[in-house]
Formats: C-alpha cells, structure tokens, sequence
C-alpha cells in the first residue's frame, strides 16, 4: 500500500468559507475537523531539514522493528516523507508564519 496524497485536503479556513458561501452554504464544521493534525509546508525553508529528521527517525524504527508487517509499513512512511523532504529542498523559500 503506497502513500495516498489524496488522503487529506488543505485549505486556508478563510478561503474555505468564502468558497462555501458563494454556494450558500454556512455551517459548522468544526465537528469536522481534525485537531490533532499540522501542516508543513514544503515552500518552508525548515521543511527540508524537519521532514529529513522525520523520515530518519521513522527509518530508525523501522530497522529495529521485529514485525515484518510494521517493517514494511514504517519504509512506505519513511519513503514517502524524504521525498517530501527532497521536494521541500527544492521549493523552501519562505520562513514561516501562522
């Protein structure tokens, strides 16, 4: 099972309202959301450096996992995030802000 970068969608909550109201649409979604979750952007110019640590870290714990299963799923995790990481490399530009 490969990574799914469709799993999540991000918006700005702003945007996301202001597209919902162009339908008519209000409510809450807070119930929706998820607030245990924080967004990296890869045009951070720490991404690189904060997702190569991830990646390394989760690669660590792959190398002493004895579960084969858990093994394979720890590469997917680690694979998937240093190319992140790479891509970070190329397009972190920005400091961050909140």
């Amino acid at each position: 099972m490969d990574a799914d970068p469709h799993k999540y969608i991000t918006f700005r909550r702003d945007e996301l309202f202001d597209l919902l109201a162009q339908f008519g649409m209000k409510g809450d979604l807070t119930a929706m959301e998820i607030d245990d979750a924080v967004v990296i952007r890869r045009q951070d110019i720490f991404a690189a450096p904060a997702l190569f640590a991830y990646a390394h870290s989760i690669a660590i714990a792959a190398k002493v996992a004895e579960n084969t299963m858990l093994h394979d799923q720890l590469i997917r995790v680690s694979d998937y995030l240093h190319q992140q990481a790479e891509l970070a490399g190329e397009e972190g530009h920005k400091f961050p802000d909140v």
